[in-house]
């Protein structure tokens, strides 16, 4: 995020390992990176629920802390139309099976 020359927005919804928690708030902190939008972390495990915020390592706290962060539960890629996708998918499989 370094490379940049201006300040960033950043969204990711890719893997939560692509991007570096403590990396991304010190950019944050540095106003490197103005904005993020984060549907995936580097804990990805983690529920955002549980355990409690005081057992979550640092930089997600410090991420989850900061009026410059969104975090989504990992639901991206949860539109009405992959739901739609999937159903066709799925109704296809099941009819290949039914009519054998």
């Amino acid at each position: 995020m370094n490379g940049f020359a201006k300040e960033i927005l950043l969204v990711n919804t890719s893997r939560g390992k692509c991007l570096d928690a403590a990396g991304l708030v010190q950019c944050l902190q540095t106003g490197k990176v103005k904005l993020a939008s984060l549907d995936v972390l580097e804990y990805e495990n983690i529920r955002l629920q549980i355990p409690a915020r005081e057992d979550w390592e640092q930089p997600l706290r410090d991420l989850a802390a900061s009026n410059r962060v969104f975090l989504s539960p990992h639901v991206a890629g949860q539109t009405y139309e992959s739901l739609e996708k999937h159903v066709d998918v799925l109704m296809g499989k099941i009819r290949k099976v039914v009519t054998k």
